[in-house]
């Protein structure tokens, strides 16, 4: 094996274990998995499902190992979030949806402008500024309840 080799088998073995602090927390949740993507870990697997028969095709059989390692710890994610999400309630529509990677793209209809800015964005006033007074972007500092 060349070095490249070795630093290919080295990272593919060490890459599994991310997956085991993620499946235990994932499992262990309370919250319906608030911080949690599901989207991008059902895309993810997705796609790594698609990626293998190409894997399998190479004819390699340590890739073939590693890559399957890697694909087992994102199954094992994604079906511990379902899991849990299922224990909390949740029902199979709600995970289907929240499992849709283009959910939350857009802004909804009807949303206030304000609701778009970045968090905290009208909160911004420099050092010796006060409510009324002018922002560099020219807009007026008004207080969060007007």
């Amino acid at each position: 094996m060349n070095v490249t080799q070795v630093i290919y088998v080295a990272a593919g073995l060490l890459l599994p274990l991310y997956y085991v602090p993620q499946v235990l927390k994932c499992w262990r949740d309370d919250t319906q998995l608030a911080a949690y993507s599901l989207g991008k870990s059902g895309t993810q697997l997705l796609l790594r499902t698609l990626m293998l028969p190409f894997v399998y095709g190479v004819g390699d059989a340590t890739m073939s190992f590693i890559v399957s390692l890697d694909f087992a710890g994102r199954a094992a994610e994604y079906v511990a979030a379902v899991l849990a999400l299922r224990r909390q309630a949740s029902t199979w529509r709600h995970i289907a949806k929240r499992s849709l990677p283009l959910r939350g793209w857009r802004a909804e209809p009807g949303t206030p402008t304000w609701q778009r800015e970045p968090a905290f964005g009208q909160y911004a006033m420099e050092p010796g500024q006060h409510e009324g007074s002018e922002r560099p972007d020219g807009r007026t500092i008004s207080s969060p309840g007007r």
